[in-house]
């Protein structure tokens, strides 16, 4: 008998690794397969490939990023809100330096903003 994969918990503020892993490889696989073939190839051309996040989808923005970073990613579009973070973010995964995004939290006092970040 099949058995069913085991889900992946939730986002959090201090998520699992193997969610961390798994946002970086399934970013990673969807950019590197839709700039190839199905034989491995590169598909010829100019074609260009982007990906689309949501802003207000935070907590797996900066794994996403990286993994079609990594694979490529020749446009990064954001909507459902104002991404004035993510250039800066862009910029730093590039370089190989640490990033973070603050979180907005209903209800947070702008005390708390530092706890709320990834």
């Amino acid at each position: 008998p099949h058995k069913p994969y085991r889900s992946l918990p939730m986002w959090s503020f201090q998520p699992p690794r193997q969610l961390e892993e798994a946002a970086i490889l399934g970013n990673y696989c969807e950019v590197w397969l839709a700039k190839h073939d199905d034989d491995g190839t590169p598909i010829e051309g100019n074609g260009k490939v982007g990906i689309n996040r949501l802003t207000k989808v935070a907590m797996p923005t900066i794994h996403s990023l990286y993994g079609s970073m990594l694979a490529g990613v020749d446009y990064v579009i954001m909507g459902a809100g104002i991404p004035t973070k993510i250039p800066g973010i862009l910029d730093a995964l590039a370089e190989g330096r640490d990033c973070s995004l603050s979180i907005e939290v209903a209800g947070a006092s702008d005390e708390d903003a530092d706890k709320y970040a990834m």
